[in-house]
C-alpha cells in the first residue's frame, strides 16, 4: 500500500526489534517510550498508541512503550 490508511497491528507483547520491523513494513513512523512493568517480560511492548485496529495514515507515528528495567 503506498498510499491511505492502514490498521495498526497489535504490538503489545512483541518483542521490540519485532514490533518495530512490523511498523517500519506497515509504513508507520516510530515512537519510542520506555516504562517498567514488573508483570511483563524485558524488552517487550507494554503499550501503543494509537490502539491496535484502528487506522492510521501511512507515514503518521505510532508510540509503543517498551518494558524495561527500573
Amino acid at each position: 500500500i503506498a498510499s491511505g490508511d492502514v490498521a495498526v497491528p497489535n504490538l503489545v507483547g512483541v518483542e521490540a526489534i519485532q514490533a518495530k520491523t512490523t511498523l517500519i513494513q506497515a509504513g508507520f513512523l516510530i515512537k519510542e517510550f520506555y516504562d517498567y512493568d514488573a508483570s511483563q517480560p524485558l524488552g517487550v511492548v507494554i503499550r501503543q498508541a494509537p490502539d491496535a485496529g484502528t487506522t492510521q495514515t501511512i507515514g503518521k507515528s505510532v508510540t509503543i512503550t517498551i518494558n524495561r528495567a527500573p
